[in-house]
């Protein structure tokens, strides 16, 4: 009975946001076969039991996402967008454009970019980049960071400028007005 419910749920929720074949990623507290049967029957793609390692929930979740990209169905995912002035990012697509032309960056050149433009202006601290961007432990001391930042900064031409230092703290991008399109 609970299945049944959870099932009618999960579905008048993809209903309302408009994506009826979204990957389903069930999250429940009891580890137990008759949750993980019943999740799965109610529609989940995948189950993962509290408490989790977020490490965990993240790899499953862009293992969702990859099955959905490999099968060719990205109509169903959301399409996260962020569009800052003259630079726009898209996360799905993994395009970059600056005044509607392709920016040629690296792996961690567009994965430090659409972290930095997510953050909506707040200065963030050098270890949370280097842990977020690069999965690089706390003690980890290093120039990585600064030298693609330098060269972002010239990748971004004129709106270089919004790439900002913040002198023994990390770095902020100021943004113009920033939107996110789903």
């Amino acid at each position: 009975m609970a299945s049944l419910k959870r099932l009618s749920h999960l579905n008048s929720l993809k209903e309302k946001i408009g994506a009826k074949n979204l990957p389903v990623l069930c999250v429940e507290t009891e580890d137990s076969s008759d949750a993980i049967v019943s999740c799965l029957n109610s529609g989940a793609d995948d189950f993962i039991h509290r408490p989790f390692d977020p490490r965990i929930l993240l790899a499953r979740a862009e293992n969702l996402i990859r099955r959905e990209l490999r099968n060719g169905r990205t109509d169903n995912l959301p399409h996260i967008y962020f569009e800052s002035g003259k630079i726009s990012v898209d996360l799905l697509s993994r395009e970059a454009k600056l005044k509607g032309k392709a920016l040629p960056l690296t792996r961690f050149e567009f994965d430090l970019l659409a972290f930095l433009i997510k953050k909506d202006g707040k200065a963030i601290e050098r270890k949370e980049i280097l842990s977020e961007v690069w999965k690089y432990p706390e003690e980890v001391e290093t120039r990585t960071l600064d030298k693609h930042i330098e060269t972002l900064r010239k990748k971004l031409a004129s709106e270089s400028r919004r790439l900002q230092t913040v002198h023994g703290f990390g770095y902020r991008f100021l943004p113009s007005t920033l939107k996110e399109k789903r």
